[in-house]
């Protein structure tokens, strides 16, 4: 019944409108908190839809994955650092990001920066951070060297893999 209900009210807000107010959003929002909807979509035109979902509980299973998840970027980073120190032969080494989101060169908008070109940077030292879902994940150097780049602006979108520093030993 609720769902019914839900439907006729989201029909409602989009009949005889081109777009949604953020009074609308709100509404919908709060019918979907007091009642057991977990979805409603509303189409305001054919090329206007909204979609709300409600976020499903994390369980604790969830939860344990997670840090599982976590343990295992850390040991990915590690073995990468043992890589890095034992390829002798490359001049320069890469820095790259195990995760996706938001390149960081500081801890703050508007802080000095992690490094910047010419740094000296010691095994362990934090060089960069990427943000992820409003977390922040920092990125150490894997060896002593000197920053020689900086391929990438603050703010930029980072994806796996993704040189973040260059150092050279």
């Amino acid at each position: 019944m609720a769902r019914e209900r839900a439907g006729r009210q989201a029909t409602a807000v989009g009949r005889g409108r081109r777009r949604l107010s953020s009074s609308d959003i709100r509404d919908l929002i709060a019918l979907m908190r007091q009642s057991d909807i977990h979805e409603i979509t509303v189409e305001v035109s054919p090329e206007t839809r909204l979609t709300l979902r409600k976020p499903q509980p994390i369980s604790g299973e969830a939860m344990s994955h997670a840090g599982s998840i976590e343990a295992l970027a850390h040991e990915r980073a590690s073995i990468e650092a043992q890589q890095a120190q034992a390829a002798p032969t490359e001049k320069t080494v890469a820095v790259k990001t195990s995760f996706v989101g938001i390149y960081r060169r500081a801890a703050k908008h508007g802080a000095k920066p992690f490094v910047t070109v010419g740094d000296t940077v010691e095994e362990g030292q934090i060089v960069a951070a990427v943000e992820t879902l409003n977390l922040i994940n920092e990125v150490e150097a894997p060896l002593n060297g000197s920053v020689v780049e900086l391929p990438l602006k603050d703010g930029q979108a980072v994806e796996y893999g993704q040189t973040l520093v260059v150092i050279k030993p």
